[in-house]
């Protein structure tokens, strides 16, 4: 077991290693590493006792046991009820029994207390020299009980804001590298579009030697052998034309982003949430079953739908065209946007209401960026 100089230093390094720890686990190890001579073997019938407030299930025989009294006789309890101030029917009940003893039966009252009562009578309790049970031991069971979870609170704080400041900086992390992965998928989209491009001016180049060799042939028709050969050469061509144009296409295919899942198919959906006369835009773009995720969360929180899920080409390009063209449309009215706040695929706006720039001017420009950005749209196969 590592040793440490002071409770507080026990649950710094609970903070710092993470360890969650529930309370009653929390006292035992401070007991147990800074207390262990203090006597809390009392502690689980206290605990057992908290599941039954205001029950009278304390037998006064506990008085003697826990060292409140030496003795049980009646008048001498009904004297310490008194002191206190204790209130029948509610502290406590009494009621007359039939009692056992070696000599014969006799009849005792006989008084039972409720949790809070029986511990009150502990705390008020003297210590006597003819006592089996001190009653300074519970006193400094309950001092040691509020140190502990003054602890406890101070341990739990600080372990919620590590837990908090850590997962913060994970989810940073994260997202720069979703960045960077998105900027690399643009590159690498640009670069196949390039490719397509080349593929398909190879093609229109070998459509043009075959209309050519069609032409040669049609000259060679009157020749004999030298017709044969040329149109032997000419079917070899052909079928040469043929197989690269079937590479090409194949080609062309590979080339060609095609997800094989209606929920991979890029999309995007937008919604408008109003409070009071701030408008906040949301545009959601990315994978399919990304968007329609977040199109019904936005439903269930009641968000008014501007644009139902739809295919486009690139969700990159469609937020920051979104977001470049009510930015420029703004500025150019004299009036800036409130807060653009961009994260994980979906770009927020919050816009206040100007009679200058009505709202439905700003629904338009992002529609017209959806149907901007529909360019190539990608179909699954």
């Amino acid at each position: 077991m590592k040793i440490f100089t002071s409770p507080i230093d026990y649950a710094t390094s609970l903070v710092e290693s993470h360890t969650n720890i529930e309370y009653y686990d929390f006292f035992v190890e401070i007991h147990n590493r800074f207390h262990s001579d203090q006597d809390i073997s009392f502690m689980k019938y206290f605990l057992e006792l908290t599941f039954h407030p205001n029950e009278f299930i304390v037998p006064h025989s506990k008085l003697v046991e826990f060292g409140i009294m030496t003795s049980l006789e009646s008048s001498k309890v009904r004297e310490k009820i008194k002191t206190l101030k204790l209130v029948i029917n509610k502290d406590y009940t009494v009621e007359e029994r039939d009692i056992q003893y070696d000599s014969g039966i006799k009849r005792e009252k006989v008084y039972t207390f409720t949790p809070m009562a029986f511990k009150i009578l502990l705390m008020k309790a003297r210590s006597l020299s003819t006592q089996k049970t001190k009653s300074e031991v519970y006193i400094r069971y309950y001092l040691l009980l509020e140190e502990v979870f003054a602890l406890y609170h101070l341990y739990r704080t600080n372990y919620l804001e590590k837990i908090n400041s850590d997962s913060a900086c994970k989810i940073n992390i994260l997202s720069d590298k979703i960045d960077k992965q998105s900027d690399m998928l643009s590159e690498q989209k640009g670069m196949i579009s390039e490719q397509k491009s080349m593929i398909t001016e190879q093609k229109d180049m070998l459509k043009i030697q075959a209309k050519r060799m069609e032409k040669l042939l049609g000259h060679a028709e009157d020749a004999t052998e030298e017709r044969d050969i040329l149109r032997e050469e000419v079917k070899i061509v052909g079928d040469t034309v043929k197989e690269a144009m079937q590479h090409l296409d194949e080609k062309s295919e590979v080339s060609t982003i095609k997800p094989t899942r209606r929920s991979l198919v890029h999309a995007c959906c937008i919604s408008v949430k109003t409070e009071g006369d701030i408008k906040t835009i949301y545009i959601c773009s990315g994978q399919y079953k990304h968007v329609d995720t977040k199109h019904l969360q936005w439903i269930d929180e009641k968000y008014d739908i501007i644009v139902e899920p739809q295919d486009i080409a690139n969700g990159v390009d469609l937020r920051q065209n979104c977001k470049s063209a009510i930015v420029k449309y703004l500025t150019s009215n004299h009036y800036t946007i409130d807060d653009v706040f961009e994260k994980l695929g979906t770009i927020k706006m919050k816009y206040k209401t100007n009679p200058i720039v009505p709202f439905d001017t700003i629904v338009q420009i992002i529609k017209q960026m959806i149907i901007d950005t529909k360019a190539n749209p990608m179909k699954p196969v």
